[in-house]
């Protein structure tokens, strides 16, 4: 039998009976556009069983130990220094579990389809190995990793460690991989945000990225007496040669090491980013030379510690010098959704999370409010009318989605347009009439939207870059399909909105099923698409008595002074948050 392992055509075979590693390797276009031509059979992804996936991650959290340390005591070897292993998690973390999850769930692919199947083989791609290792944290998780040619790489590296699975080589010479982006398709990511004081003093906080809304963002900067700008630390254009000589280094193994473990970090050199490495020094270098507060005695953001590679070299240079670093929730499903790694990883690195409202028994977590929102006002047009339904793209390939309430891989997507499709077409055509679907482009493949486009060729579509709550007052109604900050955003604004909600992909954790019950009762939360068009139909000329009854809003307002808090004065709010950094 011959195994796919991505969506290629040179890879199938015209002799053998084929085998999908999962439905994500065909028929990528749209749902609904089939090649009926080929005959193949899917496996069964590994992670459809959660307790298996409650197991593997206790097992993932032990090895991110294990690799953190092998590379923060390399890192330090190779830049003579002799900073302590929180300094390097914060550099490192999400680069470090996205390699680390990705690569783990595609040997446990592997791994089950070999135990279940005799005689498999598979055709293989041989590419120039140097080309995966990325600049930065961005370019690995949002194009290199989202590519065919490093699934496919990865794949192959497995295959040949494991063994028991016959390979052939397709191409003679070596390929260079393409990935999802060219390096100068790159938005501004490595930025720091320097500021000019107004007034002298006040640069004791520094807020980057903090995700406030426009009008508290201003009057924060005023009140902080600072005007600010951005700029851009260009390491894309260091021209500094590799040095596989040190990187080898990080590929050694231990005794104490599994299997898996070995070959995780046996790929660490051609996947470790440059800027921790190569780059490293000179990025340092011009870090100071910015206009940032040298001595802040609080750093404090909502998006840049996961991505931007200079915010955090900065941020763990200044933590190490006895500056506290806030990180503020950035997006929905944090203290609601089952196994939420990002979570659990930013309480980690900062010294405060403030989150929308919610408290665990981290003792890191302090309550503060919903910053996106802050001074904004929906008022609902008179003359109102239709629904606006979201939608979202997802990798189809298993993603970095790290089960955050949202749809993960190909099976999960396809499950979320079916719950779309489904409720649409139970909905009255005299609603449809003035609804629509508004989307925006998020990544190179627009699968959802042609899925939905195929299906309803004739319905209104518009692209935005704006969040669903700033357009929805032409609309009676926002009808969500995943758990996501949109949803929480337009609770906390008090705008109509209903979520389709489908615990395949939108699992909670014990300590949010009450609160999502008491939405159920109210009809807020709908547990199928048939029971949400069915309540669309049967209500849409009361939406407005619905939403502002007395039960619902008590019920609504619990729900957001828990999960997207409103403060009625946000500077004051911010500043007894900040106290906590003193």
């Amino acid at each position: 039998m011959n195994l796919i392992t991505v969506d290629k055509n040179k890879l199938w075979s015209k002799n053998k009976k084929n085998l999908l590693l999962g439905s994500w390797c065909i028929d990528n276009d749209n749902r609904y556009k089939k090649d009926k031509k080929k005959k193949y059979l899917v496996s069964k992804y590994h992670w459809n069983s959660k307790s298996k996936f409650r197991k593997d991650l206790k097992y993932l959290h032990k090895i991110y130990n294990s690799l953190l340390d092998n590379l923060y005591l390399n890192l330090n070897k190779f830049h003579n220094l002799k900073y302590p292993k929180r300094y390097w998690e914060i550099l490192l973390y999400k680069w470090l579990w996205i390699y680390l999850f990705a690569t783990f769930d595609r040997w446990e692919i592997i791994r089950s389809i070999k135990k279940k199947n005799k005689n498999l083989s598979t055709k293989i791609f041989d590419y120039e190995i140097k080309n995966f290792i990325p600049d930065d944290s961005t370019e690995f998780a949002r194009s290199i990793f989202l590519s065919n040619d490093w699934n496919h790489w990865i794949y192959t590296e497995i295959i040949k460690f494991i063994g028991g699975i016959n390979y052939s080589v397709v191409n003679k010479n070596k390929i260079q991989p393409k990935f999802l982006y060219k390096k100068d398709e790159y938005k501004l990511q490595n930025y720091l945000i320097n500021s000019v004081s107004i007034l002298p003093g006040k640069k004791k906080i520094y807020f980057q990225s903090t995700n406030f809304s426009k009008k508290f963002e201003i009057i924060n900067n005023l009140f902080n007496r600072q005007l600010v700008y951005s700029r851009e630390i260009p390491i894309k254009y260091l021209h500094i040669p590799l040095n596989m000589k040190v990187r080898n280094n990080f590929a050694k193994s231990s005794k104490k090491m599994d299997k898996f473990t070995i070959f995780v970090n046996s790929l660490i050199k051609y996947q470790l980013p440059k800027i921790y490495l190569e780059y490293y020094k000179q990025t340092k270098e011009s870090i100071e030379k910015s206009k940032v507060p040298k001595n802040p005695k609080i750093i404090i953001t909502s998006l840049d510690h996961v991505y931007n590679d200079v915010f955090k070299l900065y941020s763990a240079q200044k933590v190490l010098n006895g500056s506290k670093l806030f990180i503020i929730q950035h997006g929905g499903s944090y203290g609601i959704s089952d196994f939420n790694l990002d979570e659990k990883n930013e309480i980690k690195i900062s010294d405060k999370f403030l989150t929308w409202g919610w408290k665990q028994d981290y003792k890191k977590t302090l309550p503060f409010f919903l910053q996106k929102t802050v001074y904004k006002k929906i008022n609902k047009k008179r003359n109102a009318s239709g629904l606006i339904i979201p939608v979202m793209e997802f990798n189809l390939s298993p993603g970095l989605e790290f089960a955050r309430g949202s749809p993960r891989n190909k099976m999960e997507v396809d499950k979320s347009i079916d719950n779309i499709v489904s409720f649409v077409s139970q909905v009255n055509q005299s609603i449809l009439n003035s609804s629509t679907f508004k989307y925006m482009r998020s990544y190179k493949w627009n699968y959802t939207l042609k899925s939905l486009k195929s299906k309803f060729p004739n319905f209104k579509f518009i692209s935005s870059k704006k969040n669903t709550h700033t357009i929805s007052n032409s609309f009676k109604l926002i009808v969500e399909t995943v758990n996501s900050s949109g949803f929480l955003e337009s609770l906390n604004l008090n705008i109509p909105v209903i979520l389709i909600y489908d615990k395949k992909y939108c699992s909670l954790r014990k300590s949010s099923i009450k609160d999502f019950e008491m939405l159920k009762k109210v009809k807020i939360v709908h547990n199928s698409p048939k029971e949400a068009a069915k309540f669309v139909n049967e209500n849409y000329n009361y939406l407005e008595k619905w939403w502002h009854s007395k039960l619902l809003q008590k019920v609504k307002n619990e729900f957001c002074y828990k999960f997207a808090r409103q403060s009625e004065s946000p500077l004051k709010d911010l500043k007894k948050a900040l106290s906590y950094g003193k």
